[in-house]
């Protein structure tokens, strides 16, 4: 069982989300409306859920708190905003990073892969918020090459196989051939943890 704890000011997601994420494997087990609050839970939990903009202790500051207080813990920074600095943002050792209205199938995959230690963010975040500088650098350094760039860029933006293969008019194996080649020289075993660690993030 997952242990789950959601920090959100927003009274509506407190009282909506937690049933929508309860599953089998998946309880939330605390509810806090601000930083401080969720800083003084003393309930056991797994995979925090905080809330990026929050008056008094932000996300971020919240984030590095509880990850400073418990090694072991796990942050997901929930935004409802598209323009947020990714990095800037997972900076705080938080390992996930969603928007507020993905589904909830969506984050209860999240928290399951962030409980197992992968890094995650949204479809469509990574290369709008991420330094484009520093995914060409890190292609460069596995010498990709162009349609390399352009496989990583599409998956970025969230495209399934099938969308990318008919982007770069290749057949559907060719481009997860391509996909796993990054991913073995890159030594990552996801798509998000590639995109992650091509822009520096550690998942």
């Amino acid at each position: 069982m997952i242990n789950v704890g959601l920090c959100d000011d927003d009274d509506l997601v407190r009282r909506l989300l937690p049933e929508s994420l309860r599953t089998d494997d998946i309880d939330v087990v605390v509810t806090c409306g601000s930083g401080e609050e969720a800083l003084a839970s003393e309930v056991d939990v797994d995979v925090w859920l905080v809330d990026l903009r929050m008056p008094g202790i932000d996300g971020r500051e919240t984030a590095q708190r509880l990850i400073q207080a418990n090694p072991a813990v796990k942050v997901m920074i929930l935004t409802a905003f598209g323009d947020e600095r990714v990095r800037e943002t997972l900076a705080c050792g938080a390992t996930a990073y969603l928007h507020k209205d993905a589904a909830p199938g969506e984050l209860r995959e999240a928290i399951r892969s962030v409980h197992s230690g992968y890094t995650v963010l949204a479809p469509g975040m990574a290369l709008s918020a991420l330094e484009r500088d520093d995914v060409e650098l890190g292609l460069r350094e596995i010498g990709a090459d162009d349609l390399d760039r352009h496989i990583v860029t599409l998956m970025s933006a969230g495209q399934s196989y099938q969308d990318m293969a008919a982007e770069v008019g290749m057949s559907v194996s060719g481009v997860k051939k391509r996909a796993s080649k990054l991913m073995r020289a890159l030594r990552v075993g996801s798509r998000s943890q590639l995109v992650a660690k091509l822009n520096g993030l550690r998942p």
